[in-house]
């Protein structure tokens, strides 16, 4: 259940969803070695940007007098460090739920309102707001993000879906949908090259 803390909304206090977190990437190495099960959830881009999320929303969370602030400084350098080192943005002010799992780095922006549990984002992806339209997207749980899409407005995601490759989505998705640009025609290659020399192609 939501927690409104200082004026900002928690789903959870932010180390235990970290925990969370870490172990759902663990879990996902398929590898029987327990060092390296150990050791690469702290290798990944995703994480370590999760990580840092975690810890600025655990500060916001807390606000230990003094302590906040020289943590905040800290924590806004190493972030824009890490920000340049592995191209992912993630907003303070997004209240992300437990098991978030970046799967790879590079041109990744998370800017929603809330997000569910157990969500996965590939690279290139956007989630945030447009300047025509106020507001950031609501996300449920279970949402997969494919690679190069892009969600904007103040629009809600529901549980369980799918958004596409390169799908551009400006309104309400419903639970349990699958959102994908046109499928590709698909051709045998003789068809493909006899089409091809009767100018059929274009």
């Amino acid at each position: 259940m939501a927690v409104e803390r200082y004026g900002h909304t928690f789903q959870e206090n932010p180390l235990v969803a970290l925990r969370y977190d870490i172990k759902r990437v663990r879990d996902m190495v398929k590898s029987g070695n327990p060092i390296l099960r150990f050791i690469y959830p702290y290798t990944c881009g995703g994480i370590q940007m999760l990580i840092l999320h975690r810890l600025t929303r655990w500060n916001m969370y807390t606000r230990i007098p003094i302590f906040y602030q020289l943590m905040n400084i800290i924590l806004r350098i190493v972030t824009t460090v890490f920000q340049f080192a592995w191209s992912i943005m993630i907003s303070n002010g997004a209240d992300i739920g437990r098991g978030l799992y970046i799967a790879h780095h590079g041109r990744v922006w998370i800017g929603v309102k809330t997000m569910g549990q157990n969500c996965i984002v590939a690279h290139s992806v956007t989630l945030g707001r447009s300047e025509k339209e106020p507001g950031y997207p609501i996300v449920g749980d279970n949402v997969y993000f494919g690679m190069g899409c892009l969600v904007y407005g103040n629009i809600t995601i529901g549980d369980n879906s799918i958004i596409g490759p390169y799908s551009v989505v400006r309104k309400d998705v419903p639970p349990n949908t699958l959102v994908m640009v046109s499928p590709p025609k698909m051709f045998a290659i003789k068809d493909f090259e006899n089409r091809e020399n009767q100018g059929g192609i274009s």
